[in-house]
């Protein structure tokens, strides 16, 4: 077993791509490591239960981000990590934070999920120039950053300046595809909405970065075309705001609001079509998911890294973000097309699996551990 003591630092188990990403992470780099612990600010969340037995989770139990300084720089000080990996912006502020404060030498290595330009840290503009003015300097003073795909590079490069050989592509995570096919034929059971239809799915946090407002409008405009119902998985705010949407356009009947789901793949395997509608995406665990299950996808070529994950729209159709009719166009045309891609498709989802993205992370510890 390898020596180093990694601590992962998220908000929450929260259902979110980059919570789950990071536990999947750690679960596999608790085979290879002595020492992974998840710190976390709260730990409620449906992605907990995945979480290994041989991984410790501290609770810092602190809520919000702004009251984690001093429980993290304590609980730092009290075990000495060796490397902190943080995820999402508040929490990599805090991580960063608790770098210059500490007496402890570790090595802070703050994940950028989602595309710095896309994304306001805070809803008061004048609190947020001065958060992203921090945020930048913050970032630019620190030696490793993670990002998940080479648009959030890119990104990161030219809206904060960060010196690129400072940032590093790792990737996210997902399902180890050398057990794919048990996965499929596990999935492979009846229409699990139970309601004897078709459906064209799609996955996310009910929240405006995902755009899901204007996916309804886009299937209230091919509904009458189809037997297909729209299957929607995921909690956010904008819940009431999307069931009152699906009344007003009169396909309340038609669109499913299901929740979070702890195992979407029987959805995924059940599909018509798998729908991506995001204002801005860092990598796209589902989109990757749903690739992997053959799904017929398509996906707003939004911000961030969804060409990455679609090879430039060879896996999938890429629409113009917010046009609607060209959304409604591509939904008729994944819903009547089956591709067969094969062994090209295997391939390509390689660089997203779990032992590609674990031996990434294996060999960057590695490298700045030296």
């Amino acid at each position: 077993m390898l020596s180093q003591r990694i601590f992962f630092l998220i908000p929450s188990f929260g259902g979110g791509g980059a919570e789950k990403a990071t536990v999947q992470l750690a679960n596999y780099l608790s085979n290879f490591y002595s020492s992974i612990e998840i710190v976390v600010l709260d730990s409620t969340g449906p992605v907990k239960q995945f979480v290994s037995d041989k991984i410790k989770i501290n609770d810092l139990n602190c809520g919000r981000a702004r009251n984690s300084i001093l429980p993290l720089i304590k609980l730092l000080n009290k075990k000495s990590p060796d490397i902190l990996i943080s995820s999402l912006d508040h929490i990599n502020i805090i991580a960063i934070l608790a770098k210059f404060l500490i007496a402890r030498n570790f090595i802070v290595c703050p994940t950028i999920h989602a595309p710095i330009s896309q994304q306001p840290l805070f809803k008061n503009k004048q609190l947020n120039f001065f958060g992203n003015l921090i945020y930048k300097l913050l970032l630019r003073y620190t030696a490793n950053i993670i990002a998940v795909s080479h648009g959030i590079k890119r990104d990161l490069h030219l809206i904060y300046g960060v010196d690129e050989k400072k940032i590093h592509v790792l990737g996210n995570a997902v399902v180890n595809l050398a057990d794919i096919n048990t996965l499929r034929q596990s999935a492979a059971e009846p229409n699990p909405i139970q309601i004897g239809k078709k459906f064209i799915l799609s996955i996310g946090r009910l929240a405006p970065e995902k755009n899901f407002e204007n996916l309804i409008q886009a299937y209230s405009k091919i509904s009458d075309e189809f037997d297909e119902d729209l299957v929607i998985l995921g909690e956010g705010p904008e819940r009431e705001k999307l069931i009152g949407l699906s009344i007003a356009l009169n396909i309340d009947r038609r669109v499913h609001f299901l929740g979070y789901i702890s195992n979407p793949f029987p959805y995924l395997i059940n599909c018509s079509a798998f729908a991506c509608t995001s204002r801005y995406e860092g990598l796209g665990l589902a989109l990757i998911e749903a690739l992997a299950f053959g799904c017929e996808i398509v996906c707003t070529d939004c911000p961030g890294g969804v060409r990455e994950v679609l090879d430039n729209g060879r896996f999938g159709r890429l629409v113009e973000l917010d046009n609607i009719y060209a959304l409604a166009d591509g939904l008729s045309c994944a819903i009547t097309t089956n591709s067969i891609r094969g062994n090209e498709l295997n391939h390509h989802l390689e660089k997203f699996s779990i032992s590609t993205v674990g031996q990434n992370y294996t060999n960057f510890i590695e490298r700045i551990s030296s």
